[in-house]
């Protein structure tokens, strides 16, 4: 009998997934009584509810923290790579045997002002959002 009722359950769920959600169709389409759908759709959303306040209460802190830790670390990083470029930069411009290298070293400096920019244009995405 259960595993009758778990069946159902999941063919009212499937049906609802693809857009039907007129429960006399439903009805007809499991050939089932519409009170069993309606039944089964209340005992559905309930289980919907429970799911979410269990993760939200679970799991979402700990992702929260997880995602906080790896937005620091990733703006700690990014402060490096701007403070090595500011750097490599500063000491390109004031050493003059080194700056005669410079159109060897452009790419990688070309290479080093991408990655910067691309994590701190990361990092304001997503401080944006929140």
């Amino acid at each position: 009998m259960q595993q009758r009722i778990e069946w159902r359950r999941a063919k009212v769920m499937k049906l609802l997934t693809k857009g039907e959600s007129n429960q006399s169709e439903i009805a007809l389409i499991l050939q089932v009584d519409k009170s069993f759908v309606c039944m089964d759709i209340a005992y559905l959303r309930q289980q919907a509810k429970t799911n979410i306040k269990r993760y939200i209460d679970e799991r979402l802190p700990e992702e929260y923290e997880k995602c906080l830790v790896r937005l620091n670390a990733i703006f700690t990083d990014s402060v490096y790579m701007y403070c090595l470029m500011r750097d490599i930069i500063s000491s390109w411009r004031n050493n003059k045997e080194v700056s005669c290298m410079l159109p060897c070293n452009s790419y990688y400096l070309n290479y080093l002002i991408t990655c910067c920019y691309c994590l701190l244009h990361f990092m304001m995405k997503i401080i944006k959002s929140t």
